[in-house]
Order: structure tokens, then sequence, then C-alpha cells
């Protein structure tokens, strides 16, 4: 499912985007069709009680650090706004960042009840990779993140952000749980890299960062360099 520019698409469930499958077109970041496993979205995306799962995005030479193959579930490309309220982001693949769900300086961005889980990711963000810029700030309500992981390959080790990695912007999460993510470097279930967030009423528990051969760091959270942090 592609949403360009310009274009507003609400989809009401129930209902399931599963079963994509996106090779990246060549290394180029921002490259046509190179992100994107279930959904690429451009404009403005409206889900209500919708279920993305199963859903893969590889790069066009695999081993490479080119910044593509970028969400494995929905792909939020700059400029473009994204609610999903009442659903399921689970079992989605990026070889890029963000396994779940990748957003890349929106208008607007939230979800709510949402369950993130079982996603993979072999760079940053494993269920969902944040990046925010000026005054936007992303919010996350209610929602469970879990079972997610980011993954290291070979002399990789930009594997940061099990459940959420977010770098600089705004991030707001409240009532949400994030458990039982892996990461095989650092913020096993939450990485900040710059920006401002704020987490009110959140649980954080039972995450973990390790390789097969050491154990890493910021098992539950991993602040780099934060702005602020409440």
């Amino acid at each position: 499912l592609r949403i360009a520019s310009g274009k507003t698409v609400t989809i009401n469930g129930p209902g399931t985007i599963t079963g994509g499958y996106n090779i990246a077109e060549s290394d180029t970041e921002n490259g046509a069709n190179n992100d994107g496993g279930g959904i690429y979205n451009k404009g403005i995306l409206i889900l209500n009680n919708v279920t993305v799962t199963h859903n893969k995005c590889i790069k066009l030479h695999e081993g490479t650090n080119a910044y593509t193959a970028r969400g494995g579930g929905i792909f939020n490309g700059t400029g473009s706004s994204f609610s999903m309220t009442n659903g399921v982001v689970s079992h989605n693949i990026a070889r890029g960042g963000g396994g779940g769900v990748y957003c890349e300086a929106p208008t607007s961005f939230s979800m709510t009840n949402v369950s993130i889980s079982s996603n993979e990711s072999e760079s940053k963000g494993g269920g969902l990779r944040i990046r925010t810029s000026g005054n936007v700030e992303a919010a996350l309500t209610g929602c469970t993140i879990d079972h997610n992981h980011s993954t290291a390959t070979g002399s990789n080790r930009a594997s940061e952000g099990g459940g959420i990695y977010m770098q600089e912007g705004h991030l707001r999460m409240e009532n949400c749980i994030i458990t039982y993510n892996q990461s095989a470097f650092a913020g096993a279930g939450f990485y900040a890299h710059d920006g401002v967030t704020c987490a009110k009423n959140c649980t954080i528990t039972h995450n973990s960062a390790f390789t097969e051969h050491e154990r890493m760091y910021g098992g539950g959270i991993c602040l780099h360099n934060p702005s602020v942090y409440t």
C-alpha cells in the first residue's frame, strides 16, 4: 500500500495488511521504492482497528550500511501524517531501521492503544524508530511494545533500541508498557539519541541488551546525550 504526498487514506477495520515484501531498488537513501514492507506513507494515513503483520523490507545488497529497507510494517516519510488507533503491528521485518514502524520528520504522529509486538530490525528500532523535527511531538498512548528485537549483523553495532529508538525531536509516552524487548547493543527497551522525551505512567521491564558473547548496556533505557528525559 502506497500513499503519495498530498493524498489522504483512512482505513476503518477490522482489517489486515499482510504479506508485503519489498526489496529496495537502490542503496540510495530516500530513493524510490526503497522503504516500507507493508505500507509506504508520504501523505496522510489514518488507521482504525487495523492489523499490520508479516510484512518484510530488505536491502538491495545485504550487509551494506545503506539507509534503505526501513519500516518493515509501516514507513512514514518526511512530511507525512500518521495516526493509528486500536491496532496491531506485529511480526514485521526490516533490514534497515524500524522493524514495525519507521517515522522520519512527520507533520504529526500518534499511536493510541496499539500493540507493537514481535518485530525485528537489523538496525535501530526493532519495534519502532521515530525522528521528529521542529515543534512536532510524536505521541504514544496506551501502547504495548513487547518482544521486539534489534539485531546486529557481522561487525554492525548499530542495533540500539529493541523496543523503541528515538532520534532527536520530541516524544511523549503515556500509559505505555515496554517489555521483553531485546537489543544486540544498547537500550533494549528504549533508546534516546538527543531530543526530548516525556514518559508518564509507563512500565519498562524485562528488557535485555546482549550479544552471544558479551553483555551490553541499558537493558531497560539508554540515554545518549538527551536534551530532556522526564
